[in-house]
């Protein structure tokens, strides 16, 4: 598998499915944040399993 899972092409096609209109030169580094992304998101759930993805039971304002 490659470093960079989320290639260009992958980029204009999910800019195309939405409607969106990306320059040529943002393609490069959208690819690469969308990849890093990924992986992090991946990491997180080897570490925690399941409950990485489990939304918090409650919510108190007072948190933020």
């Amino acid at each position: 598998m490659s470093d960079n899972p989320i290639d260009v092409g992958t980029v204009e096609l999910l800019a195309r499915l939405n409607g969106l209109k990306i320059p040529d030169e943002d393609m490069e580094p959208l690819s690469a944040a969308l990849s890093a992304h990924l992986a992090s998101s991946a990491r997180i759930r080897e570490r925690f399993g399941a409950m990485a993805d489990e939304p918090p039971l409650e919510f108190d304002a007072r948190w933020e």
